[in-house]
């Protein structure tokens, strides 16, 4: 039991640092969305997957 609430805290936390450095990188890029095909791959992908990152960590979260 206290091996699964560690981990639980641990990828809350892992999560948490991933969602703020993917803002970081964000606000660094040199390109935006409307810069042509690479732009937008690169935003949706990025987009969706810290979407079901921050899903995933409130659902932890609240379950923890």
């Amino acid at each position: 039991r206290s091996g699964a609430l560690y981990g639980l805290v641990y990828t809350v936390l892992l999560a948490i640092v991933f969602t703020i450095l993917q803002g970081v990188e964000y606000l660094v890029s040199a390109f935006t969305i409307s810069d042509g095909t690479f732009g937008s791959c690169f935003y949706f992908g990025t987009g969706f997957h810290g979407f079901h990152v921050i899903i995933g960590t409130a659902f932890i979260a609240v379950g923890f």
